[in-house]
């Protein structure tokens, strides 16, 4: 988990730069390193549990936000490769909501991020829901 908090780190400077497709890539090695499949999570302890969702589920939130990033200035992004299938970016982070939704379902980052998402798909709907839940959410102080 170390090292990828340390891509964690890096992928948030050059977020901060304006550089999101290095930050892309670091934060996708940050998930690599923090990687574990759903039934290698169930056999975690709790608190090793909480470790690894503490270091992967801000990793999936900035991720998803250097994608849209891509998409608001009209930047080309390739599939990602998922499972060795390839997912197109959207997606793919769609998946990675879902999954920090399941382990943090009160996160109010997740739902900012997926009210955003569902706008760059063009689900009004959806994103008007999203982003009522995240503000609910931060009102009451929980979430990311």
């Amino acid at each position: 988990l170390e090292r990828a908090r340390m891509h964690k780190q890096h992928g948030n400077e050059h977020f901060k730069r304006g550089e999101w497709d290095i930050a892309r890539q670091r934060y996708e090695r940050a998930l690599y390193h923090a990687g574990f499949d759903e039934a290698q999570m169930f056999d975690l302890l709790d608190h090793h549990r909480e470790m690894a969702h503490a270091v992967q589920n801000p990793v999936k939130l900035n991720y998803v936000a250097c994608v849209l990033k891509h998409r608001e200035a009209q930047l080309e992004l390739k599939p990602v490769k998922v499972d060795e299938a390839d997912v197109e970016p959207l997606d793919y982070c769609g998946q990675l909501l879902e999954e920090v939704l399941k382990a943090e379902p009160k996160n109010a980052k997740a739902y900012f991020r997926r009210g955003q998402l569902l706008m760059e798909r063009g689900d009004l709907r959806g994103s008007a829901d999203a982003l009522l839940e995240a503000e609910k959410l931060q009102g009451g102080g929980a979430g990311g």
